[in-house]
This record gives C-alpha cells, sequence and structure tokens, in this order.
C-alpha cells in the first residue's frame, strides 16, 4: 500500500443551542486529494478519520474507518471526495473519558462543542 504523506488536521466547531435537536449520527465531508506534487488523484483509497478533542496533543475520541476489507473505500475521482462521516466501521478512541465508549458521531457531538479531526489515506491496488 501505497502511503500518501500528510495529515489534515480540521477543527469542525459545533455550537450547541438550548433545546436544539439532536446531534446527527453522519455528516457529509467533501475534500480535495492530491499527491506530494500537487497533482489530483483518482482511484479508492482507504481513509480513517480520528476525531480528537485538541488541535494538538489532544486525546482520539472516536475512529470512523472506510476501508476496502471494511465498509468500503473511499472513492476519488479528479483528486475530489465525499464521505459520509459516521458510515464507517465506528471506533471508541484511546482517549479515556467520561462518556466512554464513543460509538456514534451523535454522542461525540453531545458531548464535546470543539472537535479535530485527522485524516489518514493509503492508496488501493
Amino acid at each position: 500500500m501505497n502511503r500518501i504523506p500528510g495529515t489534515i488536521v480540521l477543527l469542525l466547531a459545533f455550537v450547541s443551542l438550548a433545546g436544539a435537536a439532536t446531534p446527527p449520527d453522519a455528516i457529509n465531508y467533501q475534500g480535495v486529494l492530491r499527491n506530494g506534487g500537487g497533482a489530483p488523484l483518482d482511484g479508492s483509497y482507504d481513509m480513517i478519520f480520528r476525531f480528537y478533542d485538541a488541535a494538538a496533543g489532544g486525546s482520539e475520541i472516536l475512529l470512523d474507518e472506510h476501508l476496502a476489507a471494511g465498509t468500503g473505500a473511499v472513492s476519488v475521482s479528479g483528486g475530489l471526495l465525499n464521505v459520509a462521516l459516521g458510515s464507517g466501521n465506528l471506533l471508541d478512541g484511546g482517549g479515556v473519558f467520561p462518556g466512554d465508549p464513543y460509538t456514534s458521531l451523535s454522542q461525540l457531538f453531545a458531548d464535546f462543542t470543539d472537535v479535530w479531526i485527522e485524516i489518514r489515506s493509503a492508496a488501493r491496488c
């Protein structure tokens, strides 16, 4: 498996409002995947989305795996990808929190107002 260099860290901030609806079980994520030279990629890629409680040095809350040998790899065309976070293989993260285990995005977003995401991808042959 070829590894795509680099890690993307994004802040997903959700504002909690009094009487607000229950957080969703899945959210749509769109992005661009490029090689080291900046060219857009095509194909199917295993991707793991890791959710953290801080941008640096944070604890891992939840993992969402989108793997060919599981719920299915992520399709990328012209560099563009579209994936429903929360629809992969959800695993409790390595961090220890009062709400453990975290096994859904709705549970995660109900307990955390600021969440950071790390995305790792690997090429499929």
